[in-house]
């Protein structure tokens, strides 16, 4: 299902860019306003002007992505960006510490992939918004070129792409960098046709699942479409630039995402809690986010509540009491699994129904706030910064995988893949593919 091909990437020229680390950034929604200040303050030339560039007041009436094309046009005439002078897959390693401080090393491989609707050869998990779609669409339009790579999961038991590639990944690589988070990414370049077609062997009957970048993968389709129309029926539209990771790594972690509220009108801690004691088995638990968490049933559906306590957080969890059944209560034909995830029951049988929060206003972040680390979601609660916060564990990869394969979407924010792919490591132009 998988039609997978090398290309000719373009990628910063190391005689214009020693050290990528300075160049490199996150993806496009990971950055906010101070990130961005703080690429451009790194480096002159940092990708975050290609993935998120801004109108000059100089030039009133050019868009920024009209900029973002202008700028990725004079990095590649100065030689800024130089093209990898064969067409090559690109092995890559990201060495990385997890939760638990232990050493972790995720292994993946970037190429283009020719596009397929959703429910064909690619499954997605997450929802989409209008909003982000708009933006990256009109960004393609303008630039033609894709600097960041869609993180995509397929299942293989028997890794025989990793077989493929053995001893590839033992020689100097052809890019390195390091994130602020202190995770180093490696890239190589693979461009022997005997080994690229066992990839293809190896990926053609597989099931690819979109983990990030919903939102440029229905982007890179709209493009797609529009091309079409005009009479382009074949050409560089009709790929995009995949970064694959196979589900058995295990070098594969997902993050939590907490939900951090604020600004409900009537907000009422006590009468929340005893709501909550109603459809939750609920537990003073210590004023450790981790342990607290560790507490949980598994196998039940469940969180952890924190709210402001004098000096610091009070936390309790929340485990579904028995004869609760979330399918039963949760509304629409979503499968019984994904009704079941911690993320569901938080939204579906807290957040909308008690706190009158529903899917517009997560979306929106009116009314709740999303931060990956527990122990800032807790110095934010203890703060008095926010009303209170919801404590979630990891998404289950296999629930994930499960998602996809029955065709369903989970909520907004269910999974955090980590680290993050970085953008501006390998672009993939459509006008000089």
């Amino acid at each position: 299902m998988a039609s997978i091909h090398p290309f000719r990437a373009w990628r910063y020229d190391p005689a214009k860019v020693a050290d990528l680390s300075r160049v490199v950034a996150q993806p496009y929604d990971k950055i906010d306003e101070p990130l961005r200040l703080t690429y451009l303050a790194r480096h002159p030339r940092n990708a975050v002007r290609l993935i998120q560039s801004r109108e000059d007041p100089v030039r009133p009436g050019v868009t920024r992505y009209r900029i973002a094309a202008e700028t990725f046009a004079a990095w590649r005439a100065d030689g800024t960006f130089t093209q990898h002078p064969d067409a090559a897959v690109y092995p890559s390693a990201v060495q990385y510490k997890d939760a638990a401080l232990r050493e972790r090393t995720r292994r993946a491989l970037t190429v283009l992939l020719s596009l397929d609707a959703p429910g064909a050869g690619v499954r997605a998990h997450e929802r989409t918004l209008e909003g982000p779609k708009a933006d990256r669409l009109n960004l393609l339009r303008e630039m033609r070129a894709h600097a960041g790579q869609i993180f995509m999961l397929y299942d293989d038991p028997e890794c025989r792409v990793e077989a493929a590639l053995e001893g590839r990944t033992e020689v100097p690589p052809l890019l390195s960098a390091q994130d602020d988070d202190g995770c180093s990414h490696r890239v190589w370049a693979v461009s022997e046709p005997r080994i690229i077609d066992a990839i293809r062997d190896a990926l053609r009957d597989r099931m690819l699942m979109i983990a990030d970048g919903h939102h440029r993968y229905e982007t890179a389709l709209a493009y797609r479409s529009e091309q079409r129309a005009t009479g382009r029926s074949e050409g560089p539209h009709d790929r995009v630039l995949v970064t694959l990771v196979n589900m058995k790594d295990e070098g594969l972690t997902i993050f939590p995402t907490h939900r951090l509220v604020h600004s409900v009108k009537g907000w009422d801690a006590s009468a929340l809690r005893r709501r909550l004691a109603e459809l939750f088995d609920m537990r003073e638990a210590p004023a450790d986010a981790d342990a607290a968490l560790s507490t949980l049933p598994k196998g039940k559906p469940g969180f952890v509540l924190a709210l402001p306590s004098g000096q610091g957080a009070a936390l309790w969890t929340c485990s579904l009491k028995a004869g609760v059944d979330p399918v039963a209560r949760i509304a629409g034909d979503s499968p019984a699994a994904i009704k079941r995830l911690d993320v569901s029951v938080l939204h579906q049988m807290v957040l909308e129904p008690l706190l009158g929060i529903d899917a517009g206003a997560l979306a929106a972040e009116s009314n709740v706030h999303y931060r990956r680390h527990a122990a800032q979601t807790l110095r934010e609660v203890a703060g008095g910064k926010v009303q209170g916060a919801f404590l979630l564990r990891p998404t289950p990869i296999e629930a994930v995988r499960d998602c996809a394969l029955a065709g369903a979407r989970m909520p907004q924010k269910s999974t955090d893949f980590y680290p993050k792919l970085l953008s501006g490591l390998l672009v993939y132009s459509l006008d000089a593919p």
